[in-house]
């Protein structure tokens, strides 16, 4: 197994397993929405986002020298987001106020990841999932925005339902980047094909 094989898959661990956990943290803070680090409480928050970034690492292993210069770009910029999320997330264990610095490098995380998307989709490097990146930054983004809904039973709800599916959505990820075999993505059935 080649190292960027390896790369790949242990970002493809890394997706699946950051998704289940920011999955259980939404459910976990249910009251609290949307999920992010508030308080000392949620000093160990910074995991999330590591591996998140450990996944797009994987990512960017997978796609290297294949996505021309918007795809790269998106890449990087994805890199660069989810490192200023690791790097808020800890920051805001110790002081409330940066809580914008880990928002600010989701965003980008985020946005970086759809812009890749779209080359991605285009270059079909995911074979059946290439649409995968471009649905999970543009969703994170939507969930991002709308995902604190009013006050109320229903709003925390629809939250909830919201980040429980952003965190399935990098699940999947991760399934993806476990699937790649030596740099290509083995064919993979799902519904529909």
């Amino acid at each position: 197994m080649s190292s960027s094989s390896s790369l790949v898959r242990f970002g493809g661990i890394a997706a699946a397993l950051g998704g289940v956990l920011f999955a259980f943290k939404a459910y976990w803070d249910r009251n609290d929405a949307p999920p992010w680090p508030s308080d000392a409480t949620d000093a160990i928050g910074f995991v999330n986002p590591l591996l998140f970034l450990i996944g797009i690492w994987g990512l960017s292993t997978l796609c290297r020298g294949r996505l021309g210069r918007l795809g790269t770009i998106g890449l990087l910029v994805s890199l660069a987001g989810f490192a200023i999320s690791v790097v808020g997330a800890i920051a805001v264990s110790f002081v409330d106020a940066f809580w914008f610095v880990f928002v600010l490098g989701t965003l980008l995380g985020l946005v970086g990841l759809a812009l890749a998307g779209i080359p991605i989709i285009r270059e079909r490097l995911l074979g059946a999932w290439s649409i995968l990146p471009l649905v999970l930054g543009v969703y994170g983004l939507f969930a991002l925005i709308t995902g604190d809904p009013a006050n109320s039973a229903f709003g925390r709800t629809v939250g909830l339902m919201l980040w429980l599916l952003f965190g399935l959505l990098w699940v999947v990820m991760g399934y993806a980047l476990l699937s790649a075999r030596d740099g290509s993505l083995a064919s993979i059935p799902y519904a529909g094909v």
